[in-house]
């Protein structure tokens, strides 16, 4: 491990001893708390302008007597008050309003950041980066929008915000309505502007007034003599343990500090290393800090010197053992206990562990655990860190599990890659921290294969079994009966929160849940893809998407999205925001209270692409479009080969559309109902061979006039589509055409292979040997 060494300020720390005061007494004082004093004197981070301000009061210093004016190397987050913080949604983000704003205050000295400015700087704690950032920031300058009120980025911002009270100066770029451009429960802002008829440099003006006129390109000897208001601490009062813990700290730096200066004195001698429990509390305390290169040194040769004290223990004993009756026995059995490799037991540390073997095994080697070994390995000693790669081969998930009671996490790091098989991850409740991690938290490449992640719980943040800013790939597991919920704002990923690129294959989520937030089961923001995998039985009180919460690029092949709930939110089975590509895949018996009982789609026109290729909508409920909401700006939606049969709405049963170019092909529309409105409310294109049950209140476009192939008006009596999930011989539960079903051989061979598409949804050629016809909808009969 590796560590960036920093100049410690030791005229903040002679200060401090003058006055006759610990780290805890100054942190106190100073309404901090004790690690940011710390932080300071170890030379990691600078004091505020504030914080300067109070330090010279109390101390009796001056900023330069205290070591506070320094030539530091170029920050992460502009000095405080200097800059303003802009947030948008990713499609906003691109616009030329903001090209311009940013060109107009660059010319008028005015520095922007924003959370893609910051993930650019490479912040290895992105979330705690942007907290910093919008802490420290004069103002939060929000761009209203229609793609704004769902953007997850902005939801966040303005979380984050109203922890540290920070002023919202809002600027409505288009839309008809403030409260249908901004979040839900925004609360209030100090500013609002309507750009929407203004010159652009009008509005600019407006904005710089509001933000505060000439203060915002002030030098830094003004902004020290007019101070923003005090930052509110929000860790104050949370951990009283805090206090205990720092002065441990103190202690175990000042010793390693003076052990190492004393072990160099003396020519690195062996008898001054660390060994036993000494070694290990330092090892710890090292994990959590920042020691320097002397000390990893130290640290290095020590954990070298107990290995070999450890091999030569284990030579004498052999040898020992060697001269009786049980040395072949012994001999045969010892070197599995010593192997790096190899897990022998349940314990969290010491030889035989499986953090032992984390920590000491070579990278790209595979760690396998002892026959015999079952039941749970506990975390008590701390997070579980991957920081090389290696493999895990687990004995089953069945089998052995790891878990954890203190709100310690199993972690990969950016730099890691990793794969693990045949374990679970269970029964863990993770507390700590404004955006906490998940039970698993993935920032590296993560690969589980034969896994089950369950029962675990994130009291305080997005993701309530698997967190992913990576890439992650999940193969033949189960994420299952997990949960998310926050005090305070939208949560997001019952079960898994993607922020990368997360792969699923033969793999269940299910029973997972979200408290006021989105995604019961799976909230996206990044890129994913679910391959021959269910998507089932979850669900969200108050937000939207009950199994999948889309805002970045989402295709299912081969899949099954049932039985989820969407709450009082959207799109009870998929909410969609962004690409939605599907395929062979089923969304069946889902509930939404308010749009899009199987799928809400919200896009933009000429961005966002979807498309449905034989698929099934079936038997979903939702106030509105109990089949599809396609919601007002998407561009195109394509629905090609896909059975669409869904349950009531009372607008739009089967595909609802406030306008929308909607193209369907193949697909099946029927058996939908709502106290109003027809099968298809709107507009939509028609690619032929359709079986739509009720046109009334639908505008069809016919550019390719294929519109004379669609089956119209059939009955629900005559559709003739099993309305019950069954294994029938898939990957996944599929709903079969029964005999006489009017979608049956109803497509000509020539317009059978869709894109390429030459089989079902459960592998089934289609059409068959037997047949030069194939069917409608997802599911090829053999009748």
């Amino acid at each position: 491990m590796s560590f960036e060494e920093h100049v410690p300020n030791e005229h903040l720390r002679r200060a401090r001893h003058r006055k006759g005061w610990t780290q805890c007494t100054l942190a106190e004082m100073l309404d901090t708390d004790f690690e940011t004093v710390s932080r300071w004197e170890r030379g990691i981070s600078v004091p505020s302008a504030y914080f300067r301000e109070k330090l010279c009061t109390i101390l009796d210093k001056s900023a330069e007597e205290l070591g506070l004016i320094l030539d530091l190397k170029e920050p992460l987050i502009p000095s405080a008050s200097s800059y303003v913080f802009l947030s948008s949604s990713y499609a906003d983000a691109e616009s030329k309003f903001i090209a311009r704003l940013k060109v107009s205050f660059q010319a008028r000295g005015i520095i922007i950041l924003s959370a893609r400015s910051i993930k650019r700087q490479g912040a290895e704690n992105k979330r705690k980066a942007l907290q910093e950032a919008i802490r420290a920031a004069r103002a939060v300058l929000l761009i209203a929008s229609p793609e704004a009120r769902s953007s997850r980025h902005v939801q966040e911002t303005l979380q984050i915000a109203r922890i540290y009270r920070s002023r919202v100066c809002t600027v409505l770029i288009d839309g008809e309505d403030w409260q249908e451009c901004v979040p839900k429960d925004s609360g209030e802002f100090f500013a609002m502007i309507d750009a929407r008829k203004k010159n652009d440099d009008q509005v600019f003006d407006e904005i710089i007034v509001a933000l505060g006129g000439d203060r915002l390109t002030r030098s830094t000897t003004e902004e020290l003599a007019e101070l923003l208001i005090e930052p509110r601490n929000p860790f104050k009062g949370l951990n009283a343990d805090w206090l205990h813990e720092g002065r441990d700290e103190v202690r175990l730096q000042k010793m390693l500090s003076e052990d190492v200066t004393e072990w160099e004195r003396r020519g690195k001698s062996r008898d001054r290393l660390y060994r036993g429990t000494q070694l290990k509390e330092v090892q710890e305390w090292a994990r959590s800090n920042s020691p320097g290169e002397r000390e990893i040194a130290f640290l290095r040769a020590s954990a070298a010197q107990r290995l070999r004290s450890l091999m030569y223990a284990i030579m004498v004993v052999l040898l020992l053992l060697s001269m009786t009756s049980v040395a072949g026995w012994f001999l045969l059995h010892q070197p599995q206990t010593i192997e790096p490799t190899l897990v022998t037991t349940l314990h969290d540390g010491g030889p035989g562990s499986l953090r032992s073997s984390i920590e000491n095994a070579p990278p790209g080697s595979t760690i396998a655990f002892a026959p015999g070994l079952r039941g749970v390995i506990m975390l008590t000693d701390g997070d579980l860190q991957f920081v090389r790669n290696l493999k895990i081969k687990g004995p089953g998930a069945n089998v052995l599990a790891i878990s954890s009671g203190r709100s310690y996490i199993v972690h990969v790091a950016h730099s890691a890659s990793i794969s693990i098989s045949g374990l679970s991850f269970k029964d863990s409740v993770i507390k700590e921290g404004i955006l906490s991690q998940s039970f698993v938290t993935n920032e590296g490449v993560l690969n589980l294969s034969s896994c089950a992640i369950f029962h675990n719980h994130s009291a305080n943040g997005g993701g309530g079994g698997i967190f992913n800013d990576g890439i992650l790939t999940l193969t033949s597991s189960t994420v299952s009966y997990n949960s998310a919920e926050a005090p305070i704002g939208p949560i997001f990923g019952g079960g898994i929160s993607n922020d990368g690129t997360l792969t699923l294959t033969n793999s269940t989520v299910s029973y997972n849940s979200v408290g006021n937030g989105d995604g019961g089961g799976i909230s996206n923001d990044g890129t994913l893809t679910l391959t021959n995998s269910t998507v089932s039985n979850n669900s969200v009180r108050k937000g939207d998407g009950g199994g999948i919460s889309n805002n970045g690029i989402l295709t299912l092949t081969n899949s099954t999205v049932s039985n989820n709930s969407g709450g009082k939110g959207g799109g009870g089975g998929i909410f969609n925001i962004g690409p939605l590509n599907m395929v062979n895949s089923t969304v069946a018996n889902n509930i939404a209270q308010t749009s899009g009982g199987g799928i809400e789609i919200l896009g933009s026109p000429g961005k966002d692409q979807s498309s449905l290729t034989f698929c099934t909508v079936f038997g979903n409920r939702a106030a509105r479009g109990g089949g599809i909401a396609s919601e007002l700006g998407s561009d195109r939606k394509v629905a090609r080969g896909g059975g669409i049969a869904s349950e009531p709405g009372s607008e739009g049963r089967g595909v609802r559309t406030i306008p929308a170019y909607l193209h369907i092909t193949s697909s099946i529309i029927a058996d939908n109902f709502s106290s109003t409105g027809p099968d298809i409310l709107g507009s939509f294109i028609s690619g032929g061979y359709n079986l739509i049950q009720n046109l009334s209140g639908a505008t069809v476009n016919d550019p390719g006039h294929k519109h004379s192939t669609d089956l119209v008006g059939i009955t629900a009596a005559n559709l003739q589509v099993d309305s019950k999930l069954r294994d029938n011989e898939g990957s996944t539960q599929t709903l079969a055409l029964l005999l006489g079903s009017p979608a049956s051989d109803r497509i000509p061979s020539s317009a059978c292979s869709v894109d390429g598409i030459t089989t079902d949804q459960r592998g089934v050629r289609r059409p068959d040997e037997n047949e030069s016809l194939c069917d409608i909808g997802a599911y090829e009969s053999a009748n």
